[in-house]
């Protein structure tokens, strides 16, 4: 009767250390509220890529029209030059 006891105890005590396991492991799964928390966050993320490749895209152009004026203003300069030698 005390093997018994000692045995459904042991049990009583495997069981509560899986429920929290279980509680642990469910605490890393994306459901319920933690989904939503983790599919916000990602949209936000998201938005801001989104704004960070329009800013790169816009000073690439930037870049690009600057450094056709230099060139221009350098083939100016050279054709001077060579009008005054």
């Amino acid at each position: 009767m005390l093997n018994k006891a000692h045995r459904v105890a042991a049990q009583i005590s495997s069981m509560y250390r899986y429920e929290k396991f279980l509680l642990d492991v469910q605490s890393l799964t994306v459901n319920g509220s933690r989904r939503k928390t983790i599919l916000n966050d990602l949209q936000r993320e998201n938005k801001q890529i989104m704004a960070l490749q329009d800013e790169n895209r816009q000073l690439r152009e930037t870049t690009k029209e600057y450094l056709s004026t230099i060139r221009e203003i350098l083939e100016s300069h050279a054709e001077l030059e060579a009008g005054i030698v």
